[in-house]
């Protein structure tokens, strides 16, 4: 009896974390993955595209200096996708979808980086003549 629990207890031990589990469909999850973690991140970055989809649109209408580029249409659009790679990697907890959805939030977020800080430094370059009463009286005109 004593050895048969010392037994299992070393088979225990030497199973890996990351090790493939099957489930009743014969898919091969993955253990310790935060399903849930990936759904919350991937619905917050489904939200955030669209919402950058719709400024981006917002932006063409109205004048601004950069509006040309299209730069939050397109990083939207990415972003979006990317939110909708990640829930398929939170149902489908296959090894696939996880480094895909790891690796497009991973460069979704370098382009975030990058595109902020590159479009911030357009806008002050171009716009170096700009005061606050500029703005101000932009405003008011499109309000009226």
């Amino acid at each position: 009896m004593a050895g048969q629990q010392i037994e299992n207890a070393q088979n225990m031990t030497t199973s890996s974390p990351m090790q493939p589990l099957m489930v009743a469909t014969g898919r091969p999850r993955v253990a310790n993955f935060a399903a849930n973690t990936v759904k919350g991140l991937s619905v917050c970055q489904i939200v955030i595209g669209a919402f950058l989809v719709i400024l981006g649109i917002a932006s063409c209408i109205i004048p601004c200096a950069v509006r040309h580029i299209g730069t939050p249409i397109w990083c939207g659009l990415y972003i979006h996708v990317t939110g909708f790679i990640g829930l398929l990697a939170s149902n489908k907890e296959t090894k696939g979808t996880i480094i895909a959805s790891m690796v497009c939030s991973i460069i979704a977020a370098v382009l975030a980086g990058t595109v902020l800080l590159v479009i911030s430094v357009l806008i002050i370059l171009v716009e170096e003549d700009w005061e606050y009463g500029d703005i101000v009286s932009t405003t008011t005109h499109c309000v009226e």
